[in-house]
């Protein structure tokens, strides 16, 4: 799906095609997701591998198709 750039998002009976678009792993949004993340998490040990670098370079901005 990430690498075709395209898939389809199905939402209860509901299914569209759309694109999807990297978002570099520093863009601003990422800051904000992580923010967002720690917000929710606080001190949980999963927080780590939530806002990895590995886990940044897999955020995607879904476009319709």
């Amino acid at each position: 799906m990430a690498r075709q750039r395209a898939g389809r998002i199905m939402v209860g009976r509901m299914a569209r095609e759309d694109s999807f678009e990297p978002i570099p792993a520093d863009h601003l949004v990422q800051v904000y997701i992580d923010e967002a993340y720690r917000a929710k998490c606080g001190r949980s040990p999963y927080i780590g591998p939530m806002v990895s670098v590995r886990v940044r370079s897999a955020t995607v901005k879904v476009l319709p198709h």
